[in-house]
């Protein structure tokens, strides 16, 4: 296997579910059930736009001629679930290491939509409309989290654990992008026409 098919993986939902449920735990475990809340508002945010998104373009896109078909879940999903996790990892750390932990995060996430592109799953502009559904769910995630008070338990204990799922389920599969495409062509058929076409 290859780098790119490795960093694609990286962004799956078989691996970035679990990843965000332990979030969601240690964020409800060791700081607040408000910051768990608020991570769960913005990556149900993040998975009901791309999904939206998803069956409006492989049903109508063809026919907008937009060069977008199906926007990258991988990007969107990893941009959610890695960038909020950089921001409560950065809230934990000394404020001069802040800035290199939200770039280290924002270079993995570009990693896995440009590895999207270079394994000709999606376009360019899909990955991008991808990565904007994400950066505006980590947005919502930021806006609130930070107005809540400091946690007292550093959670970069947990890096270990959130490593270890990631080696543990990288490379598994979810057959999501196949359930939307069969939901999409439902759509259009029921639909009759696409808005604009």
């Amino acid at each position: 296997m290859n780098w790119m098919n490795w960093i694609s993986d990286v962004g799956d939902s078989a691996l970035l579910l679990p990843l965000s449920v332990l979030l969601v735990i240690a964020l409800w475990h060791y700081q607040s059930k408000l910051a768990a809340a608020t991570f769960v508002w913005a990556w149900a945010f993040c998975v009901a736009a791309v999904v939206i998104l998803k069956v409006i373009f492989i049903a109508c896109g063809p026919l907008w001629n937009l060069g977008i078909i199906s926007p990258s879940g991988h990007a969107s999903m990893s941009a959610a679930v890695f960038g909020a996790y950089g921001i409560v990892v950065a809230r934990q750390v000394p404020r001069w290491q802040r800035f290199g932990v939200l770039v280290a995060c924002t270079l993995f996430v570009l990693g896995v939509g440009v590895s999207r592109v270079i394994l000709g799953q999606h376009s360019p502009a899909e990955v991008g409309l991808g990565l904007v559904v994400g950066a505006a769910a980590v947005g919502l995630f930021a806006l609130r989290y930070l107005r809540l008070q400091p946690a007292k338990v550093n959670l970069l204990l947990l890096t270990p654990l959130f490593v270890g799922l990631l080696l543990a389920l990288h490379g598994v599969q979810l057959p999501i992008e196949e359930l939307i495409q069969r939901f999409a062509v439902i759509t259009r058929t029921t639909a009759g026409a696409c808005p604009g076409a």
